[in-house]
Parts: C-alpha cells; sequence; structure tokens
C-alpha cells in the first residue's frame, strides 16, 4: 500500500530539487570542501579550514576544531546525553517522499538543522533499514541531494547518514570527497561501510584526514585481518593525528603488528620512527590503552631499546621515546604485573635506557638539532637536552630574539640575571600600549591579543621574583584581558606593601570598576597591604 502511494498512478520519479532550498542562496558544504582537496591526495590544501556555516566568532571566544565536538563526545569527553530524536526524523522523512512538497521538506530541514545529527542516528538507522525495500531509492535520492547542496553541517551529516544506509558503491566517490573534512569524516567512513566499502576504503578515508577523523578511521581498522599495505602504514603513518597519539597507538601496535615488523630485520628509519611514537604514547597511557592495550608491548620494546642502542646515528625523538618508557618502567617497577610485563622484562628495559642515556652520541645529535630552523626538530633536541642535562637556555633566547615562541620555558629559571636578560627584551618586544587599553572581560584568545599573552608568560614569572617587572605589573592592571589581570594581582601580592606605592591609583580605580567578584576580593587584599609568601597558591 505504501510502495503504490508513493508512486501514486506513475508520478514522475522523486526529484528532491523540486523541493526547494531552505538554506537560501548560501553556498553547499559539499561544494566548499571539494573546491579545497588537492586533486592528487584527495587532502584538503589546509586540513582544518573552516566551514562556510561557521559562526562568528569573536577573537576572545575558543572554537572547536573540525569533529571535536563529535570526537570528544565519543570519547566520553563531553556532555552525549541524547536526544530522542530519532522517530521525528523518520516520520517526516516518510512524509517527505511521499508528500512532496516544499512545507514538509522545510519542516524536515528544520528538525535536523536543530538537532545533532550523532544525537540520533544509531536510534534512525533501524527505522530505516526496515524501509530499504520500499522507499529506499526516493530516500537515497533525497540523502544525496542534501549531501551536494545543503549549506549547514548537521544537515549534511544527516544527509550522508541516509545516503549510508539507503545508497550504494556509486556514492564512495562522494563519500570520500566530503569525508576528507574531519567535521564529516566519522560520518562518511561509516556510510562507506554500510555501502559496501571494505578496509580499503577506510584506509584511503584515513589518508585523506589528520585530526579527529584520522582517529576514527583507524578505530574502524581496528580488525582481526589487516593487509600489509595497510599495517605497514599503520606503523609508518597510521599512529600520526592532530589530536593526541595515545588515541591510535595501541591499534596502530596491534593491527600493524609491531613486534613482528621490529624483529622481521628490514628496518628502516620511518619503520623506526613510528615505533618511538607509538611506544612512547603507550608509556603515557591516558587517554589511550596504554601498554595494556598491546599485549606483545613489553618484547616491542625491548626489541626497540636493542635497536636504539646499537644506531650509528640515532634520531633526538627515539632518546624522547626512551624517557617515557623510562617513566612507564619506575612507575611498574614493584607493583602487580601482567602478561609479558614481568619484573625481569621491566629490569632489562632499565639497563637498555641507562645504556641508551649513556650514549655519547646523543650530545653530537642534539646540539646538530639545536640549531636547526625546523621546530619540530629543534622542539624535540630542547627535550631531550633536558634529559641528558645539556643547559639550552641560550639557545631559546636567540630562538626568542628570532621571534619564535620561547616565553614560557626561558622564564622558569632560577637565574636572575637570565630574568634580568628576559625582561630587557621583553621591554621593547611586548607592546604595552596594546594592552594597556582598559578594563574589559575579554578572554585573550585569538590573533587580536598576541601581546597579551607574550605579558600573560611574564606575569607568571614575576610571581616568584618579588619587587622585579615593575611596568609589566602596572600593564597587567590597565589590561581589558582578565587574565592580565589576575597575573598583575598575584604578582603585587608577593610585593612589600611600602613598595606598592606606584600601584596603588591604578589598583583603586581597578578595584572600583572590577565585576569579577574574586579578583575584586583580591585587589582589595592588595590594597589592604596583605602579602603573600612565596610558598602560598595565591
Amino acid at each position: 500500500m505504501l510502495k503504490w502511494l508513493l508512486n501514486r498512478g506513475g508520478e514522475p520519479p522523486f526529484d528532491p530539487a523540486s523541493l526547494g532550498t531552505p538554506w537560501g542562496d548560501r553556498p553547499s558544504v559539499y561544494s566548499y570542501v571539494e573546491s579545497r582537496l588537492d586533486p592528487s591526495s584527495g587532502r584538503l590544501f589546509a586540513p582544518h579550514a573552516e566551514l562556510p556555516d561557521e559562526p562568528s566568532i569573536a577573537d576572545n571566544e575558543l572554537r572547536f576544531s573540525g569533529g571535536a565536538l563529535d570526537g570528544i563526545s565519543r570519547h566520553g569527553l563531553g556532555n552525549t546525553s541524547a536526544q530522542d530524536a530519532a522517530r521525528v526524523v523518520y516520520t517526516q522523512l516518510l512524509r517527505t517522499v511521499e508528500r512532496r512538497d516544499q512545507r514538509t521538506f522545510n519542516v524536515l530541514h528544520s528538525y535536523v538543522l536543530e538537532h545533532s545529527a550523532l544525537s540520533y542516528v544509531d536510534e534512525l538507522n533501524p527505522l530505516l533499514a526496515g524501509s530499504v525495500e520500499e522507499l529506499g531509492g526516493d530516500l537515497a535520492a533525497l540523502g544525496r541531494h542534501l549531501l551536494k547542496y545543503a549549506a549547514d553541517r548537521e544537515v549534511v551529516k544527516f544527509a550522508i547518514n541516509l545516503v549510508g544506509v539507503c545508497g550504494g558503491v556509486e556514492d564512495h566517490s562522494v563519500l570520500l570527497t566530503i569525508g576528507a573534512h574531519d567535521e564529516f569524516t566519522l560520518f562518511a567512513v561509516v556510510a562507506l561501510g554500510h555501502t559496501g566499502g571494505g578496509q580499503r576504503s577506510v584506509w584511503e578515508m584515513a589518508k585523506r584526514v589528520d585530526g579527529w577523523g584520522r582517529i576514527q578511521c583507524v578505530e574502524r581498522l581496528d580488525k582481526e585481518t589487516v593487509d600489509f599495505d595497510v599495517r605497514t602504514w599503520l606503523l609508518t603513518e597510521g599512529y600520526k593525528n592532530s589530536v593526541m597519539t595515545s588515541y591510535t597507538a595501541a591499534i596502530c601496535a596491534r593491527r600493524g603488528c609491531l613486534k613482528e615488523a621490529l624483529d622481521s630485520g628490514v628496518l628502516d628509519r620511518t619503520l623506526i620512527d613510528g615505533a618511538a611514537e607509538i611506544l612512547a604514547a603507550l608509556a603515557r597511557g591516558n587517554p589511550g590503552e596504554g601498554m595494556e592495550g598491546y599485549t606483545e608491548s613489553a618484547l616491542a620494546t625491548e626489541r626497540f631499546l636493542a635497536i636504539v642502542e646499537q644506531d650509528e646515528s640515532p634520531s633526538a625523538h627515539w632518546l624522547l621515546a626512551a624517557r617515557d618508557i623510562e617513566r612507564y618502567v619506575q612507575g611498574a617497577s614493584g607493583k602487580e604485573v601482567s602478561g609479558q610485563w614481568t619484573q625481569e622484562a621491566l629490569e632489562r628495559c632499565a639497563r637498555g635506557i641507562d645504556r641508551i642515556r649513556a650514549r655519547s652520541v646523543w650530545r653530537q645529535v642534539v646540539a646538530e638539532w639545536l640549531e636547526s630552523n625546523d621546530d619540530f626538530r629543534f622542539n624535540v633536541a630542547a627535550e631531550a637536552a633536558q634529559y641528558i642535562g645539556i643547559d639550552t637556555w641560550e639557545h631559546r633566547f636567540s630562538r626568542l630574539v628570532a621571534g619564535k615562541e620561547q616565553w614560557y620555558w626561558l622564564l622558569e629559571t632560577t637565574d636572575s640575571r637570565r630574568l634580568d636578560r628576559v625582561l630587557e627584551f621583553a621591554s621593547t618586544a611586548i607592546d604595552l600600549k596594546a594592552v594597556t587599553t582598559g578594563y574589559g572581560d575579554a578572554l585573550g584568545f585569538g590573533p587580536s591579543f598576541v601581546e597579551h599573552r607574550k605579558l600573560d608568560w611574564i606575569l607568571q614569572a614575576l610571581q616568584r621574583w618579588p619587587g622585579r617587572g615593575r611596568e609589566f605589573i602596572s600593564a597587567g592592571f590597565r589590561s581589558p584581558v582578565v587574565r592580565n589581570r589576575w597575573g598583575a594581582v598575584r604578582a603585587a601580592l608577593r610585593w612589600a606593601p611600602e613598595h606598592r606605592q606606584p600601584f596603588l591609583e591604578v589598583v583603586r580605580r581597578l578595584h572600583r570598576d572590577e565585576q569579577k567578584a574574586e579578583l575584586q576580593a583580591a585587589l582589595a587584599r592588595l590594597l589592604s597591604g596583605e602579602v603573600d609568601s612565596l610558598e602560598s597558591s595565591g
């Protein structure tokens, strides 16, 4: 009966384009993504490009990267309370393909626009599956239309899911295109699976993304059987993502057969690099599965350490992996162990790490990397240097003078002469006039607050140096960024009351105008002559 009603005496085929465009003349999300793809790789030229439906946001507000909200919800880091919207969406879908009128379609569009697709698709899909035989063609047509032309991300996610349940292999190209943006990868890779895409399709999608989308693809490669090309990729590229390697490390070690690869005798530096990153992430543990998530982690770790110990020209980040493994070993020693991580295995690893750290080659490697203009190599070398006792302060100061961000590390110094050099440089490097624009409630994020963030580092350090940095504390009191004002108050509370006279006039005005109750109370303490000791938390 339903099929007869839909056909209604031989009406022409369902054409979703006849339903109008409730999104108006705004550009489609799909065309926006498609136009920004590198045709040779299928990747976005700018991996984290904002979508055209991105709401306007002030410089001082936070913004989530593509796919982050869906990603953190699935990994238990966000509010995942789902709305029971599946029945409403399903009912309105049936009405849309039955009535084929603009008003019904507008109701459907408005509903999916206002509801997170992630909250209802799992409940919607069984309903759709029961209607595929009768309605699949029309539902797929509607999904394809919305996927290609809709202007809002939640509508596009709904459309991808609809295509996944009701479409077929002919939709794979479109799914790979839209999935190249991390915001849609989760939906696209699930849809690929529904429409007959196998492991290679998931792999192809994974290679196009590097954020939450990469994580979601790698999770779907966590299968018993993984072919050789995919295994190799998991160990040399797949573990990488711009969120956190810990999310993918155990899967890549398991399905990439890390221990077997290290034992194979066919080793290149990309494989050792991958082993270093994967084992370091396993050693760090949460939020990933940790060493326990890979049953052969102890044997793989011992093999990796032996390789690093014998290599004639090791990379600096292999030393950092040894450091992270050492921390794991120290934490696990003397505790109840399971699987391959016996006390004997822990002791063998500890001895291997001692031999690795003692190698004289590291000083040459670290020295070369510290001279690199590449930020990654320098940062790795600076960490490695700290591990083997090399002072990098002068290298960091030279980098700061050259325009690189180094404030935090330089201001961690306990040497007053070094502090003076940083403050002297900061007096000309930070535009305090741009900071002292008066009271406000800005959070201090975005490109308009670069100078304010520099001042943050100074004010945090000055809390440990009473009597120093008067000009920076004064500037902090007059900043529109709340964090700057807190920094100024906490630093000034370390000063003896008799030395606060230069601040008092501006502090009185700020105390009168300050709208943050806790900060106003701290200002009152400052005016009353209270002093915070260096041991207090402030």
